[in-house]
């Protein structure tokens, strides 16, 4: 059974990694930024992945070596909750990319810190073996889960891209099963600690979610990616654009406010001033008649 289900484990890896080098072609096609944020969640996430791999492998071969073991499985926790901690900051990055609802630089800020609380939980954990600790980082990622599912749930948003819809609505169907599973784990995990050592430290909801959610990305979210910004989106802004005679700047800053990306953002991106920037939008306003970010994404995609 164990060597059945690291089996099953190296495979969902496998994949993982496979869906991450296909978006990592994407990014580097399309260079938007709620692809860097949907990378930065696969790598969050393959990282737990890992983590959960190199326990199961090392609680296979070290069993003679207990000492050995339990201080590779408390730095391969640490990774895991490092990972998690990463999937609390990102996470509503992306769902604000998705919907075109950027994330202020105060929330930033806290998510930032909420991002280090997650693995020091952990730490404090193996310190004092208070349970308390342990479960501080778990409660905290399931606030954002239920956070962002209540910011994905459609409400038929003026100016929103079709694809980038299509694919919040698949992430808001696979948190909604990672919620409950993961609600499970946290419930279940004594039990398993009892039945069998090696299930506190590997999760087997995680890696359903993990097989659920890659197989989505490989067989819909990639295709939706594309569609969004070339078939549907991309190229008939290239279009509009260049009917409103913007220069090949302004054609590059109107893509990417199109696609929400802040004024900072842009200027990190094409390595000008925010300044520089402002200008550039004001003049793409003036040429194109739009009255604002949303008013320009619907006139470039031909909504309007």
């Amino acid at each position: 059974m164990s060597h059945i289900f690291f089996f099953t484990l190296i495979i969902g890896f496998a994949l993982g990694m496979g869906v991450l080098f296909l978006f990592f072609s994407l990014n580097k096609k399309y260079c938007q930024p709620v692809l860097r944020y949907f990378l930065a969640v696969l790598i969050c996430l393959g990282f737990a992945i890992f983590s959960d791999l190199f326990t199961f492998y090392i609680s296979l071969v070290l069993t003679d070596s207990p000492n050995t073991l339990q201080n590779l499985i408390v730095v391969s926790s640490i990774i895991y909750h490092l990972s998690m901690g990463g999937l609390v900051y990102v996470l509503p990055h992306l769902v604000g990319e998705l919907l075109g609802q950027l994330v202020s630089q105060r929330l930033r800020n806290i998510l930032l810190g909420l991002m280090f609380f997650y693995p020091a939980g952990v730490i404090a954990y193996f310190i004092t073996r208070q349970e308390f600790f342990a479960t501080i980082g778990d409660g905290l990622l399931m606030v954002i889960i239920v956070h962002s599912l209540y910011r994905l749930f459609p409400r038929g948003r003026e100016g929103e891209n079709p694809h980038l819809r299509k694919i919040a609505n698949a992430v808001l169907i696979l948190l909604g099963i990672f919620l409950p599973l993961f609600s499970l784990e946290i419930i279940f995990e004594p039990l398993l600690t009892e039945i069998d050592r090696i299930f506190f430290d590997v999760s087997v909801f995680l890696l359903v979610f993990y097989l659920a959610w890659n197989i989505t990305n490989a067989a819909f979210i990639y295709k939706q990616f594309n569609q969004a910004f070339e078939s549907g989106g991309y190229a008939l802004f290239t279009e509009r654009m260049a009917a409103f005679q913007l220069s090949n700047r302004e054609q590059e800053i109107a893509a990417l406010v199109a696609a929400g990306a802040a004024n900072k953002e842009i200027a990190a991106q094409l390595n000008i001033s925010a300044m520089t920037v402002k200008n550039h939008i004001y003049n793409i306003y003036k040429k194109t008649d739009a009255n604002g970010r949303v008013d320009l994404l619907n006139i470039l995609s031909g909504r309007k």
